[in-house]
């Protein structure tokens, strides 16, 4: 398993933004809608809310996701590429 890379093509294919954990949680989704995207410029990964499977971004930096909530990470394109095994990175962080 190789840790997953923060770019640009991993972010477009992460599914975090549709995930019913993500959707939620208003605090992601309010912290997202203040970047100002750059077409071809990753945003700084502190403060991205999603592909919360990089290392360089991590686990969420809000409270308010739903664990109850079904996990899409074994749907995502990014975890079937890099061999992931875990999910809920939100919660958890990426595997180490």
């Amino acid at each position: 398993m190789a840790k997953v890379a923060y770019t640009m093509e991993n972010v477009d294919r992460c599914r975090c933004g549709k995930c019913p954990v993500y959707l939620s949680s208003p605090c992601a989704i309010a912290k997202n809608e203040t970047i100002t995207w750059t077409p071809g410029i990753l945003p700084p990964a502190g403060v991205i809310e999603g592909i919360y499977c990089a290392e360089a971004v991590g686990k969420s930096k809000c409270s308010d996701l739903d664990s109850s909530r079904s996990c899409s990470c074994p749907t995502c394109q990014v975890w079937k590429d890099y061999g992931l095994t875990s999910t809920y990175f939100c919660i958890h962080g990426p595997e180490v």
